[in-house]
């Protein structure tokens, strides 16, 4: 078992570290909206990853992402 422990600033530095101008997950929150957040968001995100750490576990659907593909003008657009 590991002994890493996430501290409350362990969170808020991870927090404040996301990319700006990313997609939001399928919660539909995105970076900008959880940076503005500021304590209280760490107050509610905090005892989440804590116990994600402690179980050793990460839920199925944070592990998902949204695929499209995307025609960068070069070759043809049908391939």
């Amino acid at each position: 078992m590991s002994d890493f422990n996430p501290s409350r600033h362990d969170v808020d530095v991870q927090i404040n570290k996301l990319g700006n101008g990313k997609a939001s997950g399928p919660d539909g929150i995105c970076a900008e909206l959880l940076r503005a957040g500021g304590r209280a968001v760490v107050d509610l995100v905090y005892p989440i990853v804590s116990r994600l750490v402690r179980a050793q576990i990460w839920p199925t659907v944070w592990k998902g992402g949204r695929m499209a593909t995307l025609w960068k003008k070069k070759g043809d657009p049908q391939e």
